[in-house]
């Protein structure tokens, strides 16, 4: 019996020409896609802005003070933050009852937002 070669293609060669079509493929279609991905990140992060600004309660607005009064009526306030919250303008009106301090997160509009505290130094 006599073996003839075949004049095929050796099949390594396939697999490496299959494995480039393929990494050829996943390039086309993922590198616009991550770059829309970064695209979309970065205006989210520019329009998002998440500085907080220290305020005096004398330059936070009434509605807002009124509205951190109403829902703490015997809590002290003395000072406040301007930040955002799901993208909306908030107060986090700042003050303490005793030995504990109180966070009253409140809408510009005197929406309460939400209130949390934590005790405070003895120092």
């Amino acid at each position: 019996m006599s073996h003839v070669k075949s004049k095929s293609i050796p099949r390594r060669l396939m697999l490496h020409a299959q494995l480039s079509a393929g990494a050829l493929l996943f390039c086309c279609l993922a590198v616009p896609w991550a770059s829309a991905q970064q695209e979309t990140q970065q205006e989210t992060q520019q329009e998002t802005p998440t500085k907080r600004v220290e305020l005096p309660i004398s330059e936070v607005p009434d509605i807002v003070v009124a509205a951190a009064r109403k829902a703490k009526p015997d809590v002290f306030f003395k000072s406040a933050e301007r930040s955002f919250w799901n993208d909306e303008p908030i107060y986090i009106v700042k003050g303490t009852q005793m030995r504990k301090l109180w966070r009253v997160y409140v809408g510009s509009q005197g929406q309460i937002m939400h209130i949390s505290s934590d005790w405070r130094d003895a120092n």
